[in-house]
């Protein structure tokens, strides 16, 4: 199943007069520009094919940096609810230009820091308290060049943060390299130096585990928590959440 996160019956935005003037603005609403980018949540279970659209461009996005080892295979017969894409659409031509991925835990289902780091023995006793919650990842973000710096990877993290809301995580976990910290504090993913760090791929990479609060979005910077509130009344209202990007570049570039 594919959740176009609108509600057909009542219009894209049919609760648009509860949010604040700022949560209108962010999702695209009463703004002179029509929007640039619909954001859609996505079972891989429901819609495999959009899911191995979106892992062929995040293949071919993360090949640009030498990076393609560090993305996650889809499982073949992937279970309902254990994986899911927020995927950023251009509603002019119809292409996803973005994703990111959200893994649930399941019986057979490891998540890709447990594929990654499980053999560590400082992670093992923290894995162990994962068994019976639901516990997410958020892992596999990409968008092509044309939209490199223009806020979108932010927006898909804000996104998807609001999406382990709605899907009920009790906490999200994951773990990032050193390049990549700062951003991932400014979109709800604290890092948690207790476990240490660990060389992963190789030696030009340092790993550290991060941490999220989906329930009480204590982790996110104060002034994205209203943002990430908006988006999760969204989704879980299957309104259209749509973004207009501050720039876009017009030739690709890092």
């Amino acid at each position: 199943m594919k959740i176009e996160m609108q509600d057909p019956a009542r219009g894209p935005h049919a609760d648009a007069s509860l949010m604040p003037a700022w949560g209108r603005e962010t999702c695209g609403i009463d703004t002179m520009e029509p929007p640039l980018l619909h954001f859609a949540l996505v079972d891989a279970h429901w819609d495999p094919e959009t899911a191995a659209l979106c892992y062929e461009k995040k293949l071919t996005c993360y090949a640009r940096f030498g990076i393609a080892a560090a993305s996650v295979p889809i499982a073949e017969n992937i279970g309902d609810g254990l994986l899911h894409l927020v995927t950023a659409t251009d509603p002019a031509s119809g292409e996803i230009v973005g994703g990111v991925s959200i893994y649930r835990r399941g019986p057979s289902c490891r998540l890709p820091v447990e594929l990654a780091l499980g053999g560590e023995e400082s992670m093992a006793s923290e894995i162990a308290t994962w068994r019976g919650r639901n516990v997410v990842e958020l892992s596999g973000l990409w968008t092509e060049d044309a939209w490199r710096k223009t806020g979108l990877s932010e927006q898909l993290m804000l996104v998807a943060f609001a999406a382990t809301h709605v899907l009920k995580a009790e906490m999200i976990i994951g773990f990032g390299h050193h390049h990549v910290l700062d951003f991932y504090a400014t979109v709800g993913l604290a890092p948690d130096l207790s476990f240490g760090q660990f060389v992963y791929p190789n030696a030009r990479y340092v790993a550290t585990v991060v941490r999220g609060d989906p329930v009480r979005f204590s982790t996110l910077p104060p002034r994205h928590r209203q943002t990430v509130a908006t988006f999760a009344h969204a989704l879980s209202h299957r309104q259209t959440v749509t973004w207009a990007a501050a720039r876009r570049r017009s030739q690709p570039g890092p």
